[in-house]
């Protein structure tokens, strides 16, 4: 469940479901003291469909410039009308958090973190909220959140570095934004 401004003023009522596979994301909002369906959104609409890109959590943010609230559902984002404004094809990031990391660039960015492996490096990375492109990765082997433990965050921007940490006590929290 969430909220977003899909026509900037207005709040709309958001039913998501699918992480792992299926994703469906029921869109209400108040008319005459009723709530009815704005839209649906259907990830096996999609071409190509789009599933399992899901996380355990939703954010809404105006990440276009719009005035309207788009939704990031994990590997995904959805415009403020119901259409994908792009998919990472990353699959399940079991973490993602829309943020301003890069104070250098327009806009925000996504940083995630994939559940999945993946050894092309982009198990943690970081893309632009508004288009989905890739504007870092950390070059590292990713085989589970769960067995990846980091020290610190890094991002082409001055004083940031990264380090791998082999346990949770090696490992320091941080503040992703």
């Amino acid at each position: 469940m969430g909220v977003a401004y899909l026509d900037g003023k207005t709040p709309f009522i958001l039913a998501a479901r699918g992480t792992y596979k299926l994703m469906v994301v029921d869109v209400w909002m108040s008319k005459d003291g009723k709530l009815q369906r704005a839209w649906r959104w259907d990830g096996d609409e999609e071409n190509p469909i789009v599933r399992s890109m899901g996380a355990h959590s939703m954010v809404t943010a105006d990440v276009d410039g719009d005035g309207r609230d788009e939704i990031l559902l994990g590997s995904c984002m959805l415009d403020d009308n119901g259409t994908l404004l792009w998919s990472s094809g990353l699959g399940h990031s079991d973490k993602a958090y829309l943020c301003k990391l890069r104070p250098d660039t327009e806009g925000m960015q996504v940083f995630m973190v994939s559940e999945p492996k993946k050894e092309d490096g982009r198990g943690v990375s970081v893309v632009d909220a508004a288009t989905g492109k890739l504007i870092w990765a950390s070059g590292r082997l990713l085989i589970t959140w769960a067995t990846a433990w980091w020290r610190t965050l890094t991002l082409p921007i001055p004083a940031w570095n990264a380090l791998p940490a082999k346990t949770a006590r090696e490992a320091a929290p941080i503040s992703i934004c």
